[in-house]
């Protein structure tokens, strides 16, 4: 996912340095200071104490198979000291020392989230969420303020936003429309039917229309039902994939792509390119049935528009008016890392969201990453807030191409040089850190907008899109983006590098890239991790293509790369790549049915998919058998932090489709006989939320596992993921967390659903 405002390249940037969201009056988030007691390899503050009479899983082998169950640990000023009997261990750490008994639960080191936009997530507090889910008991909900259950088709999407409190955008200057705005409207997963594929198409095709139709006017109790756009109200809806947006034609002439709209006269059959917006900014000319105008394809420089109006927005650069005008009529607060909110007003409702995140056993989460510097602020307030009794450690990326929220004119790469950090910064005891970048190589795939191989499919969802509609880097523009952040001569800062790449092309290009970077370097060959986030579309069984089989020539051949300056024909080995994958479980679950539909045309009722390219989505078994490591994510908002609902999905890759998204009608994934089944076994997806994703954020020495003289970041479960019914692994308490050794209390729920008292017993630690 990558939805933000400031996520633009500097020509326009500077364009809009004036506007009211890039410039930042406020002063910026100050780091926390250390106290001196601390020293950087260890965290301070805690006492002395042996947790024994349970199952402790430390995580730190290659399979279940090798685990010691260790009898107890002993910890000691947030670090694990030793493992043993408890006898042993009490003789070893003396007097004070304090026993917490498991009482039968499970310990295992804390989970780590490495892929979520919390700020993010918190700015969209205000709107309606139209985010379609699964069924009981696997639906997760955030914005409790909104009744009414998740919409499973396009018309119970249009009643949630046409019902919501939350529907229009609240203004109290008249000068400034009042917008309709909403986010997670999902069309690809409600049109998988053979049924209702026609209406997810013309949705698709032609949204700008379907919602003025269908979605009531800010000061009306339906829809205007007119195609005249001064009658209807301006709407902004946002995919649940952050890729896309969708808009009226009230929308362009109110976010100034357009002074006007007018009707065509009847003889104009077609929309001649002198007749649109932003290319003619006086008006805008349309048609009922075939609306013409412009389609924004996302680029780097903003310049390839099409002559196509439909109303669908691709990729964040593209949303840049269409914000600007919604937070110009709120009155947003310049530089919010929150986008419609202040920033003490994120701060305030920071720690319920936090304290949901933490409530699934997280104790490491990762932003992917940071649009503006004041968004990397906000990680690091967060850690220094609660830096003497920590409840969550916290890494950011940094977007490639972020904005100084300070309104100073500095560029990407010298914001990102000021914000960098240690791996284990001292000043907040290891818990705030970023030195990673992060670049987008394409979209979405449920959005049609990954970079692909082949074209979509001509009869799924996505109508035959090209699939090199979704590359956001033409030619050698990856490279030069990313070239700064790659063993940079300039600096001794060293980054690690992660990618959004969905399609099977977005791969092969990355990995190109990387290989014309590490050519160029004239320096040391970087070795610092690379991950490639989602990695949904593993490859074509039918053409024999496979992008795991170029991940892992990459991590395992070293390269020969040619010496231009002393001996053309001279070849020069350098170090083979550190890359690793990022998988979403939600794109199986929540997309896998649509995903038949989209690539391959198939999925619908009762039709075999077992060569299509549906088969090889988050292929983790195949990684995991030609030892390529993975990582298990959200992407939230995109779906639900919960790590061990990532675990099952990834064990049974089961999924929904339309119209029984809220029903027990899941069906399991369909595999290609050659490549065979994707599902990985518990252990290896257990890895996939504590190992691994340690491992891709440089912090695999202090955490992740348990080990001596590692760092005591742990979470203590109801019961043993290992032993337990895969499909009720999604079922197992967290009770408490651990970060740096200070223990904090999870189990309560904020949605009442079962009886607390037994919720106590179950999690109850005596000594906590």
């Amino acid at each position: 996912m990558k939805l933000t405002l400031h996520s633009i390249t500097q020509p326009l940037l500077r364009h809009l340095k004036s506007a009211l969201l890039v410039t930042c009056t406020a002063p910026l988030l100050t780091a926390c200071m250390s106290n001196g007691t601390a020293e950087q390899n260890e965290p301070s503050g805690s006492d002395s104490y042996i947790i024994h009479n349970g199952k402790i899983v430390t995580m730190a082998y290659e399979s279940a198979t090798q685990e010691p169950y260790p009898d107890a640990i002993w910890i000691q000023d947030g670090i694990i000291k030793a493992f043993g009997d408890l006898y042993t261990l009490e003789q070893q750490a003396g007097q004070g020392v304090r026993k917490l008994d498991l009482a039968g639960k499970t310990l295992m080191p804390g989970f780590i989230e490495p892929h979520t936009h919390l700020a993010f997530v918190i700015g969209l507090s205000v709107m309606t969420d139209l985010s379609p889910c699964l069924p009981d008991p696997y639906k997760t909900t955030y914005y409790l303020d909104e009744s009414g259950d998740c919409p499973t088709s396009l018309q119970e999407t249009y009643n949630t936003l046409n019902d919501s409190n939350k529907r229009i955008s609240k203004t109290d200057n008249s000068k400034y429309p009042v917008w309709v705005w909403g986010n997670g409207i999902d069309p690809s997963r409600l049109g998988n039917s053979d049924k209702n594929i026609a209406d997810i198409r013309r949705f698709i095709n032609n949204p700008a229309i379907e919602l003025d139709k269908n979605v009531n006017n800010a000061n009306a109790k339906q829809p205007v039902n007119s195609f005249e756009p001064e009658q209807q109200s301006p709407i902004m809806l946002l995919d649940q994939s952050g890729h896309v947006a969708y808009v009226n034609l009230r929308a362009f002439v109110k976010s100034g792509l357009c002074s006007s709209v007018t009707k065509c006269s009847k003889k104009q059959n077609t929309i001649s390119t002198g007749d649109y917006c932003p290319t003619d900014t006086s008006r805008f000319c349309y048609n009922e049935n075939q609306t013409g105008g412009f389609e924004v394809y996302n680029t780097p420089d903003n310049s390839q528009l099409n002559g196509t109006f439909t109303g669908r927005v691709l990729e964040s650069p593209n949303f840049v008016p269409f914000l600007q005008a919604i937070s110009l009529s709120i009155g947003a607060e310049p530089g919010s890392p929150f986008v419609y909110l202040s920033e003490q007003q994120g701060m305030d409702i920071a720690p319920y969201f936090i304290h949901r995140i933490a409530q699934t056993g997280v104790t490491t989460l990762v932003n992917a990453g940071a649009f503006q510097s004041s968004e990397a602020k906000f990680f690091q307030q967060l850690a220094c807030d609660n830096k003497d009794s920590p409840n969550m450690r916290y890494r950011t990326l940094i977007a490639t191409d972020i904005a100084d929220s300070t309104g100073e004119d500095r560029s990407p790469f010298e914001v990102a040089n000021s914000l960098h950090t240690d791996t284990w910064d001292s000043e907040t005891d290891g818990l705030y850190g970023a030195y990673g970048v992060k670049i987008w190589a394409d979209g979405s795939t449920q959005g049609c907008s990954a970079y692909l191989k082949d074209d979509y499919a001509k009869n799924g969802i996505c109508d035959g899109e090209s699939g090199s509609s979704g590359q956001n880097y033409p030619g050698d523009k990856f490279e030069k983006e990313l070239g700064n952040y790659w063993n940079n001569k300039e600096t001794d800062r060293k980054w690690l590098i992660q990618v959004h790449a969905n399609g099977d092309a977005a791969i092969e290009q990355a990995l190109n890239a990387f290989t014309e970077l590490q050519c160029q370097s004239d320096n040391d060959s970087n070795t610092f991790p690379i991950t490639l986030h989602h990695a949904t579309v593993g490859g074509n069984p039918a053409a024999n293509e496979s992008a795991v089989d170029l991940i892992v020539q990459a991590r395992n051949e070293g390269l020969s790369c040619k010496d231009s300056e002393n001996c053309k024909d001279c070849d020069i080995t350098k170090h083979r790549f550190n890359i690793t994958v990022s998988h979403t479980p939600a794109h199986v679950a929540y997309w896998g049915g649509a995903f038949q539909s989209i690539l391959d045309g198939k999925g619908h009722e009762g039709e075999s998919d077992s060569t299509g390219r549906a088969t090889m989505l988050d292929p983790a078994k195949f990684e995991h058998s030609y030892d390529v490591p993975f990582s298990l994510h959200s992407d939230m908002p995109v779906s639900p932090v919960n790590p061990l609902w990532y675990v099952e999905q990834m064990v049974n890759r089961d999924t929904w489709f339309y119209p029984h998204l809220a029903t027990d009608r899941k069906e399991p994934m369909p595999y290609n006989p050659v490549a065979g089944q994707q599902n990985i076994d518990v252990y290896q997806a257990l890895r996939g939320v504590t190992i691994v994703p340690a491992q891709q954020n440089l912090l695999d020495e202090k955490i992740g596992t348990l080990e001596v003289n590692k760092v005591a970041d742990l979470v203590i479960l109801d019961r043993n993921p290992l032993a337990e019914k895969v499909d009720q692994i999604h079922t197992i308490k967290p009770c408490y967390t651990f970060v740096n050794g200070h223990s904090n209390q999870v189990y309560e729920s904020l949605e009442q659903t079962v009886n607390e008292s037994q919720d106590q017993t179950v999690c109850k630690i005596d000594n906590l």
